[in-house]
């Protein structure tokens, strides 16, 4: 078992055995499927209350109450600009770990974005089918 690599792209065992198509479509902005896991890594991404305050403050997003909160309940809309800002802001003290989780997220849900390669920012991802 250890050791086989397959370079196919993965579909569920239903879509396998009729025969479907693979979807490899990517996702622009925050597709449903991607948006609860998303917000439960904002909020791990935010504990910091400084980092939380900072990213609304470089929005120019009102805050009134808790801005992590705030941020993490932000609509889908929204969110992209969220995570972008919190991967520029928290350059020094947020782990790698944290990001390459993100990156994960986004790359196993099919977004069309991907941490970029310096760790700072979101980056549209390039289309293999392309």
């Amino acid at each position: 078992m250890g050791g086989v690599t397959n370079s196919a792209p993965w579909q569920p065992l239903s879509a396998r055995l009729a025969g479907k198509p693979v979807q490899d479509a990517l996702f622009e902005g925050v597709p449903p499927h991607l948006e609860m896991p998303l917000r439960s890594w904002l909020v791990a991404a935010l504990k910091d209350h400084g980092v939380a305050m900072r990213v609304g403050v470089r929005l120019r997003r009102p805050i009134s109450g808790n801005p992590a909160n705030e941020l993490v309940s932000a609509g889908r809309e929204e969110m992209l600009d969220v995570i972008d800002a919190i991967l520029y802001i928290s350059r020094e003290t947020e782990s790698i770990r944290l990001r390459e989780t993100l990156d994960g997220l986004l790359d196993e849900g099919g977004s069309a974005y991907r941490v970029s390669d310096d760790l700072l920012s979101l980056e549209r991802r390039v289309d293999s089918s392309v």
